[in-house]
């Protein structure tokens, strides 16, 4: 694909779930990348060990890291863990790579995350920090499909989308808070 990527400015995404539940391989994989000069990011919702997401990020080109919620109780009823390792490896990934962009997204459920006031604190968590663009994420339940492939109980049997009032009231809350910078 070395064609391909020269000619579009693309390159290779890690995604998942979570990449960095098979570090190595991620690890192997971006400095294959790096050696061959192709671009790099990682989708992470940053529970992983601090070591291997530091290291990952020493070899990415961007971020996209999930931040779903700020309470950690809340955290662990919806994900069925606390969220204590994922804000400090955000913030050990800050500090240690200042300039990497970062793309925070907080992917909506309703219910769950979509109160007004945990997002202007999840926004304003993200405009406290440099080289980082924010996105709301709008729940979807693409999910659904592969717990039934998998012969698993798909856990959220919630609404299929963020109300419409609800979402425009939490996109305005982020403009709000931080604008889009050109």
């Amino acid at each position: 694909d070395a064609a391909f990527y020269a000619r579009s400015g693309g390159g290779l995404t890690l995604s998942g779930g979570e990449p960095l539940q098979q570090g190595d391989f991620c690890l192997s994989i971006l400095e294959e990348a790096e050696h061959r000069a192709v671009h790099t990011a990682m989708e992470s919702c940053g529970q992983a060990p601090e070591e291997t997401i530091l290291a990952a990020c020493g070899k990415l080109d961007y971020l996209l890291f999930d931040i779903k919620h700020l309470d950690s109780e809340a955290h662990k009823k919806a994900t069925g863990m606390g969220n204590e390792r994922i804000l400090r490896n955000l913030a050990a990934v800050r500090s240690a790579y200042p300039h990497l962009p970062i793309h925070l997204r907080t992917p909506l459920i309703p219910g769950i995350n979509d109160d007004a006031e945990l997002i202007r604190r999840i926004v304003e968590l993200a405009r406290s920090m440099d080289a980082v663009h924010y996105e709301l994420l709008p729940y979807h339940r693409m999910g659904e499909q592969k717990y039934r492939f998998l012969g698993r109980e798909y856990p959220y049997g919630g609404p299929a989308q963020v109300d419409a009032g609800i979402l425009a009231r939490l996109r305005g809350i982020v403009e709000e808070v931080f604008p889009e910078k050109d």
